[in-house]
């Protein structure tokens, strides 16, 4: 149950409307920032991605976006979990041909579908599920790591900060 002066930690930013709906309902938001994101610079992407495309997180086309390879992304299928990645690529012409609510929804449906190749464009600590399902499908894959997420605080840190 939540009562008033109840403390919450937040490891997002919240809008200002959200940040005063909580404060008027009596609740005290600390924002903490758990992680960091680090672009990669994408030395390693040449002029050929190989089959479709998966686009894991709006953070992997942040990075295509940094370091000006976004035009490599033209003329290709992709694929994105989640609509933030989407709607990043909407905003700069691409067309979608799917999204996922999860990995795991995109490794169901890679499990069905003829695809033999695919490149996925990911972070470094991606989770595992589209990975499993696409090796149990026999499906090859070039996992590409755009980004790299780094933990601010070790688990004992993180720890103390709760408990507070």
């Amino acid at each position: 149950m939540v009562t008033a002066n109840t403390n919450i930690l937040s490891t997002k930013i919240l809008s200002p409307s959200s940040l005063q709906a909580l404060e008027c309902s009596g609740l005290n938001v600390t924002y903490v920032d758990f992680i960091s994101i680090r672009l990669s610079s994408l030395p390693e992407i040449g002029i050929n991605l190989d089959g479709a495309i998966i686009i894991t997180s709006k953070n992997a086309i942040k990075a295509f976006i940094a370091s000006n390879k976004i035009h490599l992304l033209k003329d290709t299928v992709i694929y994105c979990i989640g609509n933030s990645s989407k709607s990043i690529l909407k905003k700069h012409g691409f067309t979608v041909e799917k999204t996922f609510f999860d990995a795991a929804d995109a490794g169901k449906y890679f499990s069905h579908e003829s695809i033999k190749h695919l490149t996925i464009l990911c972070g470094n600590r991606s989770r595992k599920e589209l990975f499993l399902a696409l090796d149990n499908c026999l499906i090859k894959y070039k996992k590409i790591i755009t980004y790299y997420t780094c933990l601010l605080y070790t688990s004992d840190a993180a720890d103390d900060l709760l408990c507070v």
